[in-house]
């Protein structure tokens, strides 16, 4: 498919009015259409892997200028994008808008329906509109058949009947060679009426056929038993689309008194109220038409809360994360987040299974509560410390919050997760931003527990994203905080801009589809992609290097030795690198987005303190550097390499007096995480495979095992499990995922120092 997607640029600013006279404030925005750099290189990356080209976008010979028209007193702006023709040709024109609406928003739109084009697309929509229930803002076309879709972490707007009927502009000079496209953006206190109800009145006709009349809607939300008011209630106005499917039409919170009211549009057909309240159940819904006139009353019965008190062994408050179930769904029904004190939260009255976890090196307490209605239910568990990893900090490198376009979960919000798993250092790694990541800890009351670095995740689809750290925020550079520009840039040009921005380490994230495309080569250690110009570089680029720190061997959890991509697994990628001499160490992340679990799986890595309070960054760096880095998928190991000269560590060079190297292996996880097996590998080769002696117990394996080595090597050591991992740690990870992979101890087994062994395949068993 023959597509250019081009971006306007804003390049020069001119106030036409400042609206000192009573009438519209107008400011011209003057710029050009450059490359988008994002979505363009996504679909290259496709056409790419079907092995076609798809050629770099050209300027399109516009005249582009964009007008912000803001009435006196109007919580409405009206932005008008003004295209000329430059050329002596016609052209067909898709126009679209794209943007991040908010960090801890919720977007919400009626729709006529769903399809999927090349992306998933929702269609029909009047209006799309966001709010955190402090805010709220609304964007809307006229006379558009409105779409929205997510693409690559962005949210972008686009009327669909441009798509069959293009906007053309005739060749320069003749009638029709000039257009405009006109959008509109409104702001509003509260929730999603604040915004939609000025929208909607001055975009009367959003849609074919809809003549948007508003109607007043109020009603007022109470409890059943009191009649008392329920304030803060978050209130859904539906309507059923053309296949029948309730969708959101407007939204409210309730004041003081309960009492909700606004504006919204009458569509002709019956409506229903819906509302959430937190910790209690919700009512049934009222069905009405606006033309009733009558108020609304929605009533609640009362709600419940639950009471805890988390302690370890010691009888030491701790953070924890209780998740609560019902019936035989495996995602939690509520999940309450324990800061290290006493405390109570509001929960609906019911029946729940309850578990209380602190990560992978504590108890899990299991148990039961009954909330009954207007009650309490109390809970005081005990979570053991049972695995010691003394000298060791746990890191997750890649974790998003709100700076990041696609997650709607604040930093601090962030942090509160990371402490009650006990992840005791974070590296924010937002998309394209870099925001102040190191004082969240202190702001949410978890200094003690958890410590954070500033990262970034540089959003390059070509190579892949990267994650890199530490980064200092410069504001004055941009709004984002100044994130590393990539675009146009082969992979050594990004990595050295990474580093001239100030990162210490490089990491290369979630990496199958680069590994692929680049054809990189284990048995060379070189890549080959032969056409860089399909992805709008030079022909000379270089579309490999060596400048970087880290690997994701494991992303969540993907199958590290699952064979893929030409017949290779993410390990043995890994592997080829060391034993081609390049020690680029493997890490364990998660990419925890929104309110997903961070630090399953996670890394663990010597430090001076287990104190996340006298965390430095360089700590982590040099443990990077050295290759200490434990990838944990549940367990905890310690691994070393005994010889004449002592014993040697995870990236530690051991030199040898014989052909075998005795290694120390003991493996401990928590009762509920099983490792059944041990492999070693030498240089990628499986050489043993050692049954764990108590699977289900806390020590799974303490012992020493005996490995020939017949030259210069690298020993990796990898533990193993059968049974899902504890669905509150990852619902439905299967056991073929590794519990634990140490990064390589070198064996140096001709006394001349550690000699890179090549690639001669790889042999293991699954």
């Amino acid at each position: 498919m023959d597509v250019t997607i081009r971006a306007f640029k804003g390049e020069r600013v001119e106030i036409i009015n400042d609206g000192a006279d009573g009438r519209a404030a107008v400011v011209r925005v003057h710029g050009s259409d450059e490359m988008f750099w994002i979505s363009e290189m996504t679909m290259m990356a496709a056409a790419y892997e079907a092995g076609q080209g798809h050629p770099r976008s050209r300027p399109l010979g516009l005249d582009l200028y964009v007008d912000y028209i803001l009435p006196p007193e109007s919580p409405v702006l009206r932005i008008e994008l003004n295209r000329k023709n430059r050329e002596p040709r016609a052209q067909r024109l898709f126009t679209a808008a794209g943007g991040f609406l908010g960090d801890a928003t919720q977007n919400l739109f009626y729709s006529e329906g769903h399809l999927e084009v090349v992306f998933p697309i929702d269609y029909g929509l009047p209006a799309v509109a966001s709010s955190s229930g402090v805010y709220a803002l609304a964007l809307g076309m006229p006379g558009a058949v409105m779409g929205a879709a997510n693409l690559s972490g962005f949210d972008a707007f686009f009327n669909l009947r441009q798509l069959a009927r293009r906007l053309n502009l005739s060749p320069k000079g003749l009638p029709g060679d000039s257009a405009r496209v006109t959008m509109f953006v409104a702001v509003g206190a509260g929730s999603y009426n604040a915004a939609l109800a000025p929208l909607h009145t001055v975009n009367p006709r959003p849609l074919p056929g809809w003549r948007v009349n508003l109607k007043p809607v109020n009603g007022r939300v109470t409890d059943t038993k009191t009649g008392a008011a329920i304030a803060g209630a978050e209130v859904t106005i539906s309507a059923p689309n053309g296949s029948g499917r309730w969708r959101f039409l407007d939204g409210f919170t309730t004041d003081a008194d309960g009492r909700f009211s606004g504006l919204v549009p009458d569509i002709g057909r019956q409506l229903r109220a819906t509302a959430a309240v937190v910790g209690r159940n919700p009512p049934k819904p009222v069905r009405f038409r606006l033309d009733d006139g009558k108020p609304l009353a929605i009533a609640f019965e009362p709600g419940g809360s639950l009471a805890w008190d988390i302690r370890d062994g010691d009888g030491r408050p701790i953070p924890a994360r209780i998740s609560l179930y019902q019936g035989i769904i495996e995602k939690p029904a509520r999940t309450l987040y324990g800061r290290g004190v006493a405390a109570a939260a509001p929960v609906a009255p019911g029946k729940y299974r309850v578990t209380v976890t602190r990560g992978f090196e504590y108890g899990i307490w299991r148990g039961e509560v009954k909330i009954a209605s207007g009650g309490l239910a109390e809970v005081q568990p005990v979570l053991p410390r049972l695995i010691d990893t003394t000298g060791f900090l746990s890191t997750d490198m890649h974790l998003h919050a709100g700076p990041s376009g696609d997650n709607k979960i604040t930093i601090v919000d962030r942090i509160q997760t990371a402490a009650v798993e006990n992840l005791e250092i974070v590296i924010g790694t937002d998309h394209e931003a870099i925001f102040p990541w190191e004082g969240a800890p202190a702001e949410a009351g978890l200094a003690q527990w958890v410590a954070a670095v500033t990262g970034e995740e540089i959003t390059a689809t070509i190579p892949e994203h990267i994650n890199a750290f530490p980064f200092v925020p410069r504001f004055d550079l941009d709004a984002r905080g100044g994130p590393v520009k990539w675009q146009g840039l082969d992979i050594d040009r990004i990595y050295a801009a990474i580093r001239e921005r100030g990162a210490q380490i490089v990491q290369l994230n979630h990496p199958r589809g680069y590994l692929a495309m680049s054809e990189y080569d284990p048995a060379t250690g070189t890549a080959k992609m032969r056409h860089p110009e399909y992805v709008a570089l030079p022909p000379d680029a270089k579309m490999w290097s060596w400048n970087f720190d880290a690997i994701e061997v494991m992303n969540g959890y993907d199958r590290a030795l699952r064979r893929a991509d030409g017949g290779y697994s993410l390990f043995e990628y890994w592997q080829s690198f060391i034993n081609h001499g390049h020690r680029i160490v493997g890490a364990a992340n998660t990419d925890a987005h929104d309110w997903q679990i961070p630090g399953s799986p996670r890394n663990y890595f010597p430090a001076p303190s287990d104190d996340p309070q006298a965390f430095t960054t360089d700590m982590l760096v040099a443990a990077i550097k050295q290759g200490r880095f434990l990838m944990s998928g549940g367990a905890f190991a310690r691994v070393s390499a005994v010889g004449p000269a002592g014993a040697a560590g995870m990236g530690d060079t051991l030199e040898l007096a014989g052909g075998t190297v005795e290694l120390t292996v003991r493996v401990e996880a928590i009762p509920d995480i099983d490792v059944t097996r041990i492999k070693v590998f030498v240089n990628c080769d499986q050489v043993l495979e050692v049954k764990a002696t108590d699977p289900a117990g806390i020590v799974k394996f303490d012992g020493r095992v005996s490995v020939p080595v017949t030259k210069d090597s690298q020993v990796v050591v990898m533990g193993l499990g059968e049974k899902p991992l504890p669905e509150e740690f990852a619902p439905k990870a299967h056991g073929g995922s590794p519990r634990f992979i140490t990064n390589p101890i070198y064996l140096d087994r001709d006394g001349d120092g550690w000699t890179p062994p090549g690639w001669d395949g790889c042999s293991y068993s699954q």
